[in-house]
């Protein structure tokens, strides 16, 4: 007997979007003649310095994906992109933080397996969170004829029945890249925009969350937690006000995390254990840096006195 599957895309915002797949059985749902399974799209984001930062905005106006070999599941002359949408659809990728996403589509597609995403980005920019509300407009590079292409993790297998998610994880700490320096008089010149998004399938992921605090009770917000797999970084969340983090869509595994804090001690957790479609609860604590001692007026210091 036959499943039904469905597919959606999400966009997922932090600083650092993923496809996830349940299915369920033909007395839940009637079957599907036609041999197709429903893909839904999300996007999310990774963390950026919000301090600085009010929007950073992205328009999508197509999307489409490409299918593989069914035989060999590698990529052939024949392979072809398929248009999913081309709805235009703006997003501020700063809402998209700590687990929330937006749904780009939803589309029925035939059964085999799918390698790459093609995204078309035809606007981006960055407003500033000064009083001005400092605008910067941002060239998109390949512009908007051939879009930018995104390889699917592992693949997105469709079958013939169920239900599958792909989430689009779109970096913008690395995508939006900073020109002159926020720290001196001068300030922030501009932005580059050098999209970077991994594509995964959400069934094949899980998530960590958790809150970073100073003992039990004081938050600790704008700390950026870092999520690494061996030494290699996958991704990175940027705690809120209350402390709380999130990052969804990480493929199975163990992870290391880091915490990076202006004012504290950098702290560590090690060996986090992801599973499937699970929320793993980390809360990490973090100390405050020791102040330096400035030496007082007249103190000699270490050195050795002499005889008069």
């Amino acid at each position: 007997m036959k499943n039904k599957m469905k597919t959606r895309m999400i966009l997922l915002l932090g600083l650092i979007v993923g496809f996830a797949t349940s299915c369920t059985n033909d007395e839940d749902i009637s079957k599907n003649p036609d041999g197709k399974g429903t893909v839904s799209f999300l996007v999310t984001d990774a963390p950026f310095p919000t301090n600085l930062v009010a929007q950073a905005n992205v328009t999508i106006d197509k999307i489409e994906i490409r299918k593989a070999d069914e035989a060999e599941g590698e990529e052939t002359e024949g392979s072809s992109f398929m248009v999913l949408s081309e709805e235009t659809m703006e997003f501020n990728l700063l809402d998209l933080r700590n687990g929330v996403t937006a749904e780009l589509t939803n589309a029925e597609l035939d059964a085999g397996t799918y390698d790459q995403i093609r995204l078309h980005v035809v606007d981006a920019s960055v407003v500033l969170s000064d009083e001005a509300s400092t605008t910067f407009d941002l060239k998109i590079p390949s512009g908007s004829a051939s879009g930018l292409k995104i390889n699917i993790k592992d693949g997105l297998v469709v079958q013939d029945g169920g239900f599958a998610t792909v989430l689009l994880d779109f970096d913008v700490s690395k995508s939006f890249v900073v020109q002159g320096n926020p720290l001196t008089n001068a300030g922030i010149k501009g932005f580059i925009f050098k999209p970077v998004i991994r594509a995964v399938v959400e069934e094949a992921t899980g998530s960590i969350e958790g809150h970073v605090t100073v003992g039990d009770t004081l938050a600790v917000g704008n700390a950026t937690v870092e999520f690494y797999d061996m030494d290699s970084l996958v991704t990175s969340a940027l705690t809120d006000s209350t402390g709380f983090y999130a990052a969804i869509g990480l493929p199975l595994g163990e992870y290391d995390l880091k915490v990076l804090a202006d004012g504290y001690v950098e702290a560590e957790v090690e060996d986090v254990a992801v599973t499937s479609n699970k929320a793993v609860t980390v809360d990490i604590l973090v100390e405050p840096e020791e102040a330096e001692e400035t030496p007082a007026e007249g103190d000699e210091g270490t050195g050795e006195g002499t005889d008069e």
